[in-house]
């Protein structure tokens, strides 16, 4: 059994002024925190047999964190010619110590006076991260994805994704693959069927290109002669949302269901037909959902969450049904509200702290509870650095205010950030 130990050992003070206990009341019962479904369910309290639910400053979760930021003691935001260039990618402890720092395992291109732009961060496995970068070069743009493995403490180039190809590093070859002449939305992720393989999602990322038809192909990072697997909107949506001659566009977003399932989640809008016999053309009413996907199983049902109405302004975290839980979400609903929104069977919305602004969600920990981190903004640096807030059963219980690089603590700008298991 493996086990990432911090690069320096530090006593874990739970009244440290980085991270800290912070607890915040359930809303009373007559709060106007609204209910839009009356058959939704009430936000849990507090599970006492999560680690969450009893936090004891000796003995804590043992979660990790990718998590690509900007040190704001040597670097600043926004300052770098793009709006998501991170100065660091390392994994930290739930203190907020970094146990394993990485460098970018490429060249930044033809203009290297700037940062790559970080577009993806996503787990691969206990002490691994996968994490995509746009790189301009001088034929034009270039996706990179690289893996970084804590245990081994290296970062290592599995493929660069350009226009209607991809080169694949560890398996020695370039291989057709029919995506855009625009790869920047392209949504690359771990493989939940084999870790040898990545799936590749092109979305709907700008209003300004043509938009393409749901696809999602599976490609070797090691095998040059393994088959490239294919999906398209009749493998991965129910019948009753593709039509006949009817063209399903690119998600709007595509990631990995965050309860660890494997299952990939996409947004979509399907379409259903409610012609009559007698009319003389075909009425097609869109038909907007989050829908959970088994690609391990082909006979599995996809689990469908219409949206049309919940303003999903941004990716939610997803967590699809499980033999011991029902099927949610959690979003925000509305730009620097204080509040988040979980569907359940019905949406009910549930204020957050208010000592920070702006508060975004970030990870799902556990669904049922539910417990989930969300960042806000701080009071220090002209609002630009963040602090992460751990949210359990209705509580806010921990916060780190910064990360730790050594015996240094540096306030911080998170980009992106994923769970990690530590073993």
């Amino acid at each position: 059994m493996h086990r990432l130990a911090p690069l320096f050992a530090l006593p874990l003070l739970a009244c440290a002024s980085e991270t800290g206990l912070r607890t915040a009341p359930l809303p009373p019962a007559d709060s106007p925190a609204t209910t839009s479904a009356p058959e939704a369910p009430p936000w849990a309290a507090p599970d006492p047999d999560s680690p969450w639910g009893n936090l004891d400053p000796g003995e804590m979760p043992d979660d990790l964190l990718a998590i690509a930021w900007i040190d704001l003691t040597e670097s600043c935001v926004n300052c770098t010619y793009g709006p998501n260039t991170p100065s660091r990618y390392d994994l930290v402890d739930v203190t907020g110590q970094v146990v394993a720092a990485f460098t970018l395992p490429f060249e930044p291109g033809v203009y290297d006076w700037y940062r790559p732009e970080l577009v993806g961060l996503h787990a691969l496995g206990p002490g691994r991260f996968l994490a995509s970068n746009i790189v301009q070069e001088e034929a034009g743009h270039e996706l990179v994805v690289w893996e970084a493995d804590g245990f081994e403490g290296r970062a290592t180039v599995l493929a660069r994704l350009r226009p209607g190809e991809i080169e694949l590093p560890l398996a020695g070859t370039t291989r057709p693959l029919p995506t855009d002449d625009w790869v920047y939305d392209d949504a690359v992720l771990p493989d939940p069927t084999d870790p040898q393989r990545l799936l590749v999602v092109p979305t709907a990322g700008s209003p300004y290109l043509p938009l393409t038809p749901l696809r999602v192909w599976s490609v070797s990072t090691s095998d040059p002669e393994s088959p490239i697997r294919t999906w398209d909107a009749r493998d991965l949506l129910p019948p009753s949302l593709v039509p006949d001659d009817v063209v399903i566009e690119a998600p709007w977003f595509a990631r990995l269901a965050d309860d660890g399932s494997g299952k990939l989640v996409l947004g979509v809008t399907g379409y259903v037909d409610v012609s009559e016999p007698d009319d003389k053309h075909r009425r097609l009413v869109p038909y907007p959902v989050v829908v959970s996907i088994d690609l391990d199983d082909e006979d599995a049902q996809p689990w469908l969450v219409p949206t049309d109405g919940l303003g999903l302004q941004r990716p939610p975290l997803v967590a699809p049904p499980s033999p011991d839980r029902p099927g949610s979400m959690l979003w925000t609903p509305q730009w620097c509200t204080g509040v988040v929104a979980r569907w359940q069977e019905g949406t009910t919305e549930h204020p957050l702290s208010e000592d920070g602004a702006c508060p975004e969600l970030a990870l799902l920990i556990d669904a049922a509870s539910p417990t989930f981190v969300y960042s806000e903004w701080q009071e220090t640096y002209v609002d630009q650095s963040h602090r992460l807030v751990v949210h359990h059963g209705g509580e806010d219980v921990w916060t780190v205010d910064a990360l730790r690089v050594g015996l240094a603590a540096r306030p911080f700008h998170m980009l992106k950030v994923a769970a990690v298991p530590a073993e």
